[in-house]
């Protein structure tokens, strides 16, 4: 759609689906969706087995909100370091949550096994190595009667892998909800079990 031209090997070149919506406004440091040039799609549609031969030979796949997270945004959450790792996972974290209407069954699934989180503290967690800890709500979520004045101390609190705060601070109220939804899809607990201790 920008005019380049642009191998499809190693990256993932979308065509445009009919009623699906592609993002205006994708940040410059996500990976980029590189969407077919609608006209020319159009051209080559009128022949369909030229189109045909065209997505089997380039790999092309229909853009969605869906497959561009499952085949993009997660494996780039998953490579984030250094120091804008924390905000670009809540970036996406966010984005993801705001748009897990168009996830059907088996992308939530995919997200829930690959997406990374960031820990109260800092740290990021990425679930192959969460080592059967419970995955625990932020505190701020709990105010004055929640598992925060149960487990108060680090030594409490060190088989917990608790959330951290900036997913709820300072968010809109439909962001707010849409990542508390996230967390429940993804198995966050806000009643974690002592006897698991």
């Amino acid at each position: 759609t920008d005019g380049v031209c642009r191998q499809p090997c190693g990256e993932d070149v979308f065509f445009h689906a009919e009623g699906e919506p592609v993002p205006a406004s994708i940040p410059h440091d996500w990976p980029t969706a590189h969407v077919f040039d609608r006209n020319l799609q159009s051209r080559l549609q009128k022949k369909p087995a030229v189109w045909e031969w065209l997505v089997r030979a380039a790999d092309f796949r229909p853009f969605s909100i869906q497959s561009y997270i499952t085949s993009s945004l997660l494996d780039w959450m998953r490579n984030l370091d250094g120091d804008q790792a924390a905000s670009g996972l809540l970036d996406a974290t966010c984005f993801i949550a705001t748009n897990l209407k168009h996830l059907d069954e088996e992308a939530m699934e995919k997200v829930t096994d690959n997406l990374p989180w960031i820990l109260a503290g800092g740290r990021v967690l990425l679930s192959e190595h969460r080592g059967g800890q419970e995955l625990v709500t932020p505190e701020c979520l709990e105010g004055e009667a929640g598992w925060n004045w149960v487990f108060i101390s680090e030594h409490d609190r060190q088989h917990f892998c608790v959330l951290a705060d900036a997913y709820i601070d300072g968010q809109p109220t439909a962001v707010r909800k849409a990542v508390e939804d996230l967390m429940e899809e993804c198995g966050a607990m806000d009643f974690p079990n002592p006897a698991r201790r």
